[in-house]
């Protein structure tokens, strides 16, 4: 059904689950490492992605089990039969190097992600070809699309992110635009269940790193609107009256005498001062 809906789109074909009857495709040989790769490329500094990896039901596991982890390629241990999810945001250590997905330690956005595509936002209301593709459930999947240019200004992140929500592309999520986690193609939905009764587990169906896009081609791509944050028209505003303040205005001089009083004076009702 997904590969229907995709070919009728005016975008590139997307890259096939099966590549004819008899062969299937290399999707099942991608590792959570040469995903990771694929998006964020060869990962050096402390500036990294966060995972989060945790056995059990998401909604019933306590705070801390969504606690994460920065990303070392080799040495991050990530179990299959987990829930394993990545921050599409890298981010700073803090002053004792512990990592926090919190906007004041964002450092830049590769990627965005819609979730829950086929379950509560239409496949057909996707207009541009994703660089990756995850069933996280039967007939559902997460959608990502990985940046040209990573953002580096967390207000313009959030500004992108709330704009895909604001267009009902995404399930908006408990956490704030830049710390959204999305699944890791390696790992199992612990709210789910295949059919054959075991925890389901997540499939790859669709891996183009190579496509990657611009802010703009998003917005177009996507056919959302973006619009400025608080913080961005308070910033405008300020400017606009710093430049105010600097124009050459007319001087008019202040009248000798408050017209108000000569008007009551010469209807003799002024009184006193």
């Amino acid at each position: 059904m997904t590969e229907q809906i995709f070919h009728s789109l005016p975008i590139p074909e997307i890259a096939s689950q099966e590549t004819d009857k008899s062969d299937k495709s290399d999707f099942s040989l991608i590792s959570n490492a040469d995903f990771i790769t694929g998006i964020f490329g060869e990962i050096v500094g402390a500036e990294r992605p966060i995972v989060v990896s945790f056995e059990g039901n998401p909604s019933e596991v306590s705070k801390s089990a969504w606690f994460g982890m920065p990303w070392i390629t080799g040495k991050t241990p990530l179990i299959d039969e987990r829930n394993n999810y990545i921050s599409f945001a890298s981010f700073r250590p803090d002053e004792s190097g512990k990592y926090r997905r919190q906007k004041k330690q964002f450092a830049a956005l590769y990627a965005v992600m819609l979730d829950d595509v086929g379950n509560k936002v239409p496949l057909g209301r996707i207009t541009l070809q994703p660089s990756w593709m995850i069933e996280t459930s039967m007939d559902n999947f997460q959608l990502g699309f990985i940046l040209a240019e990573p953002i580096t200004h967390p207000l313009e992140a959030d500004q992108l992110l709330t704009a895909i929500i604001n267009a009902g592309l995404t399930d908006p999520g408990a956490n704030g635009p830049c710390s959204r986690l999305g699944r890791l193609p390696v790992a199992t939905n612990g709210k789910h269940l295949s059919d054959e009764g075991m925890l389901w587990r997540c499939r790859l169906t669709g891996w183009q790193p190579h496509l990657r896009y611009s802010v703009q081609a998003i917005v177009e791509g996507l056919q959302i609107e973006l619009k400025e944050t608080a913080q961005q028209r308070r910033t405008h505003a300020r400017k606009n009256v710093d430049h105010d303040q600097h124009q050459d205005d007319v001087h008019i001089p202040r009248a000798s005498e408050n017209p108000v009083i000569v008007a009551l004076k010469e209807s003799r009702r002024y009184k006193q001062p």
